[in-house]
């Protein structure tokens, strides 16, 4: 018989991470986000997580749904947004130099520390 496994892409479910003591954990927004200028039109929300998972646990991220060669990446921590934005802003993502800066949370009005 034919393979018809081959061609099928994953399981949404391998978006979500993995923690041993609870099993995979659907994504989530935080306020702890940064946002991602100058992406390359062939990174995906998928490269974009893995990217940023170096510096800190992603808790959602995505490219491109609001505004083309722009993402979004939220973190577990506040220390790990700022960490992003210290090391991974002007670093190359896909053949192109990214721009890394935290995103004011529309819940506070006080002024975002770094």
């Amino acid at each position: 018989g034919v393979d018809r496994t081959r061609n099928r892409s994953p399981p949404p479910q391998d978006y979500f991470p993995y923690t041993p003591r609870q099993g995979r954990v659907r994504p989530y927004n935080t306020e702890h986000r940064v946002v991602v200028n100058n992406l390359s039109t062939r990174t995906s929300w998928r490269e974009l997580k893995d990217y940023f998972r170096r510096v800190g646990e992603v808790t959602f991220a995505d490219a491109h749904r609001y505004q083309e060669r722009q993402g979004i990446v939220d973190f577990a921590r506040r220390s790990e947004m700022r960490t992003a934005v210290k090391r991974l802003d002007n670093t190359e993502l896909d053949g192109r130099k990214i721009k890394v800066s935290c995103q004011r949370s529309s819940r506070s009005r006080s002024p975002l520390r770094l």
